[in-house]
């Protein structure tokens, strides 16, 4: 497999408020399915516990494929239905630089 230097990196941090820490992942893990499966240039989005959060790795095709990600219907949906239980969100975002000659596989399998 080829390296894909054009791919679009996202980490989110988020913290929900604790009344609302269990109904925010479920809906987490909702966007996050649907995200794989409805977007095409979404390659990878993964939700795990962080601390007293969660964590959130996604991986697009490129900033276009992110914006498409942004505006999808699934998504907006999230912030809507979620928007009053978070208490802390932190987001990193970049290109992918990989190492020359790394394939994706070995850094999304």
């Amino acid at each position: 497999m080829m390296a894909h230097p054009g791919l679009y990196l996202v980490a989110v941090w988020f913290r929900a408020k604790p009344q609302h820490a269990e109904p925010f992942a479920r809906a987490m893990a909702e966007n996050a399915k649907a995200s794989v499966e409805k977007e095409p240039g979404c390659h990878l989005f993964e939700v795990r516990p962080d601390g007293d959060g969660l964590a959130l790795y996604e991986v697009y095709e490129s900033r276009a494929a992110f914006d498409d990600h942004l505006a999808s219907r699934h998504y907006l949906d999230f912030v809507e239905q979620t928007k009053d239980w978070v208490a802390d969100k932190k987001v990193g975002t970049g290109d992918w630089q990989p190492f020359a000659g790394t394939p994706l596989g070995a850094i999304v399998a």
